[in-house]
């Protein structure tokens, strides 16, 4: 199988930089232009390449954590993904004692943060290679990358209007996780615009669902917002808000989404399953074969035995479990079906809600004017939606890939995404 790059981190070991002094202003040496930042920066390229010491350069609290043979270890490791490490590309100082950083290997570029201690010598105590640009990059060597991705891999990224940008598969609907809570989001404030609720509306938490997010262990009762829930649901993918949100929608209101954003297959999602019990449902054979082959009379009655049956009693094993069958399914053109419905509400609510949590490094982000996102992921499933903005024009990309044997690479896919997302830009 051919290797792929992905979002691989260098080393994380950061400590509080002190304010005081402002090393990026310090020249490292007599008349040189050369910032201590960017002296830092070739410096560590140095000690990955095993051709400086460590000691003086880093830290002492980060060679605690990552000592100089593993840097130069993960540094080969990187090498042999992405070509030979030559360099410094750039350095860009985004605080008194912080930069991006751009690393020159044969085949591509890395991105990442470097941090430096906030007194002299100022050593890095910071050191994060977050995503990989393949240089000379194209759609065809995209697309040869997924196609050597287990499991199956769709894709789309497009305007709202016009032409696709990159396509695979795109009509070919698949398991997405927890990117339906964008359909959630959508009749959550369709609700909104209708008059039916406000987002500074309070409400009571019934109890936490499925683990994941903040909410689950706030006490019973807790009041909180619409507006928070919804944010909670979105940017940390929070299950008990998003149950919360089913519940108070019901399930009129999100089938009447479903067919506002013109999904391909609405009864596919019929009737809608909160987290909670989707992974009840997955806890055992019975359960699975019974949603599986039941009508939708049927399901909804399984749905109401499990109603009250508490999250303490949920089973799951961690591999891939009945993901063509217990699922929410979405093709990417089903997304771009979703995203449209966001990104044209008079009301920028939903908007704000989506960019909480951009899904990729500041650095990409910032080439846009606006970065929305949701991904959704189980074992066996990845989704990764983005909702972008560049002058005028509203872009969507949409990239899943399901594996009922197997573990998905998140960070391998996400790495796919972004370079898709460089495509046209």
């Amino acid at each position: 199988m051919k290797r792929l790059a992905r979002i691989v981190p260098i080393a994380l070991a950061f400590s509080a930089p002190a304010q005081a002094q402002d090393s990026a202003a310090v020249l490292a040496s007599g008349n040189s232009e050369e910032t201590v930042l960017e002296r830092r920066a070739a410096q560590a390229v140095e000690v990955m390449l095993g051709q400086r010491e460590a000691e003086g350069v880093f830290a002492p609290t980060f060679l605690a954590q990552v000592p100089a043979a593993q840097l130069q270890l993960l540094a080969a490791q990187l090498a042999a993904e992405h070509g030979a490490l030559s360099g410094v590309e750039s350095v860009t100082a985004t605080g008194a004692n912080t930069a991006r950083i751009r690393l020159r290997f044969a085949d591509a570029i890395g991105n990442g943060t470097l941090t430096l201690a906030g007194e002299s010598p100022f050593p890095i105590v910071g050191l994060f290679i977050s995503d990989f640009a393949p240089l000379n990059d194209s759609a065809d060597a995209i697309a040869s990358d997924l196609a050597d991705l287990n499991g199956t891999v769709t894709a789309l990224y497009t305007p709202l209007d016009g032409e696709p940008i990159f396509g695979m598969d795109e009509a070919r609907p698949l398991a997405v996780g927890s990117s339906v809570k964008l359909t959630l989001l959508a009749a959550l404030a369709q609700d909104v615009a209708d008059g039916k609720r406000a987002w500074d509306d309070i409400v009571r938490l019934p109890g936490g669902s499925f683990s994941g997010g903040t909410l689950q262990s706030f006490p019973d009762g807790a009041p909180v917002t619409l507006h928070t829930i919804a944010a909670l649901m979105i940017s940390e993918s929070d299950n008990t808000a998003t149950d919360l949100v089913a519940k108070i929608l019901g399930q009129d209101a999100i089938a009447a989404e479903f067919a506002r954003a013109g999904h391909a297959d609405p009864a596919a999602n019929r009737p809608f399953v909160d987290t909670q019990r989707l992974f009840l449902i997955k806890a055992t054979p019975d359960r699975i074969a019974r949603w599986t082959e039941g009508t939708e009379a049927q399901r909804k009655a399984l749905l109401a035995e499990l109603a009250d049956v508490p999250s303490e009693d949920l089973s799951y094993n961690g591999q891939p479990t009945a993901i063509d069958t217990v699922e929410w399914f979405y093709s990417p053109r089903d997304i771009v079906g979703q995203m449209r419905r966001l990104a044209t509400m008079s009301d920028p609510t939903a908007r704000e809600i989506m960019a909480i949590n951009a899904g990729m490094p500041a650095a990409e982000a910032g080439k846009f004017d606006y970065v929305g996102y949701k991904g959704g992921s189980e074992p066996g499933v990845v989704s990764l939606n983005w909702l972008v903005r560049k002058g005028d024009q509203w872009r969507v990309l949409s990239i899943t890939q399901n594996d009922t044997q197997a573990t998905v690479d998140t960070a391998a896919l996400v790495n796919l995404g972004l370079r898709i997302l460089r495509l046209g830009n």
